[in-house]
């Protein structure tokens, strides 16, 4: 999947004048995991907010969330663990 790139810090990415497109799988993903429901004007239901579980819980909920947000945006997910260190996740755009 082809789109617009950010840099780390969520700006655009420039180079030599221009916006630089290139993979945007895990962009995509990342940004769908950090943004919160309401955030995306075209799809107000997207998003998981992850960052609402940071040193707390990490229930069945909030696994399932990330599944249903995943499918609902066309991703399909070969794998998914989640842990106190992170969130590993395998699949693709489809």
């Amino acid at each position: 999947m082809k789109d617009l790139l950010l840099t780390e810090d969520y700006d655009l990415q420039i180079k030599n004048g221009d916006f630089v497109i290139g993979d945007s799988q895990e962009q995509s993903v990342e940004l769908l995991l950090l943004s919160k429901q309401g955030e995306f004007k075209n799809n107000p239901e997207a998003g998981c907010d992850i960052l609402s579980a940071k040193n707390g819980i990490i229930e069945r909920f909030l696994d399932r969330e990330i599944r249903v947000q995943l499918d609902a945006d066309g991703f399909q997910l070969d794998n998914m663990s989640l842990t106190e260190k992170g969130i590993d996740i395998s699949g693709k755009y489809i």
